[in-house]
């Protein structure tokens, strides 16, 4: 998923999948519940209500995109480029840990 700018809906077959699917949850299914649930479970990410009170607090209308290019086993860089309407892209550098549990992929910790 290195590269060039996406906002696929991801999966949780892999680190760099459950990494896209978190941020599909978050920023277009704007679903706290659903990005929890990608996350481990002694994770260091919010509850799902704190997750959505950030969520609710996003302008309707904001997109994002994301390059995301392994770093080690299990840790990602993750280049997140946010843009809300009307102001200009933010783009925020995140070192994301991720843990295979049981076959599948979460995330773990954002830095």
């Amino acid at each position: 998923m290195s590269g060039q700018c996406h906002a696929e809906q991801g999966n949780q077959a892999s680190g760099a999948g459950v990494i896209a699917a978190f941020n599909f949850a978050y920023y277009s299914l704007r679903n706290g519940q659903a990005a929890r649930a990608l996350a481990a479970p002694s994770t260091s990410v919010l509850p799902a209500p704190q997750l959505q009170t950030y969520i609710d607090n996003l302008p309707a209308g904001t997109s994002y995109c994301q390059k995301i290019t392994e770093i080690s086993a299990e840790v990602y860089l993750v280049a997140l480029t946010v843009t809300r309407p009307g102001q200009p892209a933010e783009t925020i550098a995140q070192t994301v840990s991720t843990q295979k549990l049981d076959g599948r992929w979460f995330v773990d910790v954002f830095a």
